[in-house]
């Protein structure tokens, strides 16, 4: 009975930490959801900057056209096109800056699933051994039982047999035990 009670105790403490792993599991899943949002937010922000980027370029050509046919405005043309190459230079500055982020959350992501993999194979693994307790839980609790109903039968042949009625007699002045270990 004390070992089906230690059983009882122990199949308790891996379901809750089979509880905690699979609280753990659903955080992990929601911070590989999130990572995984701002991994589309910043591939969608890199795209808009590499289309600014070839707009940039575009207005660039433009001028440095126009710097050619007008010889007049020559001065005021190259301010134009020094502006632009500036606006160029920090329009590249920034979709690199973007490029390494995007390559940041893309590792953050594969890290996030690996470390999800790995927990949900823990627990699995919990999984297993607490149906591995309760199947012995089970099996004590079903010879405890048994048992039981042994002495119960002898006890009723015993007090059919005088020779044994004394023994009967000194047998049911001992304790009964508990009956609130049993299945889990």
């Amino acid at each position: 009975e004390d070992s089906g009670s230690e059983l009882q105790k122990e199949l308790h403490r891996y379901m809750e930490k089979l509880r905690s792993a699979e609280a753990h599991g659903e955080q992990l899943e929601a911070e590989l959801s999130k990572a995984w949002g701002d991994h589309e937010n910043a591939k969608r922000m890199y795209e808009d900057t590499n289309l600014n980027l070839l707009a940039c370029q575009g207005k660039l050509g433009v001028a440095e056209e126009q710097l050619r046919a007008r010889g007049a405005a020559l001065i005021a043309e190259e301010r134009r096109a020094a502006e632009l190459k500036a606006e160029l230079a920090s329009t590249e500055m920034t979709r690199d800056r973007f490029r390494t982020e995007v390559q940041v959350v893309a590792e953050e992501k594969h890290q996030l699933a690996d470390r999800n993999e790995t927990y949900q194979q823990l627990l699995n693994n919990e999984r297993r051994e607490v149906d591995v307790q309760r199947t012995r839980a089970q099996a004590l609790s079903d010879e405890y039982q048994n048992m039981r109903q042994q002495l119960t039968d002898y006890k009723l042949w015993a007090s059919s047999q005088p020779g044994v009625a004394s023994v009967t007699s000194s047998m049911a002045r001992l304790p009964a035990p508990s009956s609130h270990g049993g299945s889990p």
